[in-house]
């Protein structure tokens, strides 16, 4: 993903951002500050690994949303997610959020 951010000249910080969330703190992947938007990348490779991403979005997502109005969660499947919109309809319910899911 960083490749691609380089390569399109978008101005991002990786993993420099700390968002403080009640007694825990959270590293968004990158975030864009002139986007207000998080992202933030997940490789699911394993029928359990999907539903531990998702436990995982739902932590960020309040935790982000305190400071930015856009998050975008990207997974990389490798073939355990079998139907993506169902993996993605529930979370894509939180305002400004987009859930993209790459298959293998």
């Amino acid at each position: 993903m960083e490749i691609i951010f380089n390569a399109k000249g978008l101005d991002y910080r990786r993993e420099k951002v700390t968002i403080e969330y009640s007694s825990k703190v959270f590293v968004p992947d990158f975030t864009f500050e002139s986007l207000n938007l998080a992202v933030e990348a997940k490789l699911c490779n394993s029928a359990s690994k999907e539903k531990r991403i998702i436990d995982e979005f739902n932590a960020d997502i309040p935790a982000y949303q305190t400071r930015y109005t856009r998050l975008t969660f990207v997974v990389y499947d490798l073939g355990f997610i079998r139907d993506v919109d169902r993996f993605k309809t529930s979370i894509e319910c939180n305002p400004g959020v987009r859930v993209l899911v790459i298959k293998r």
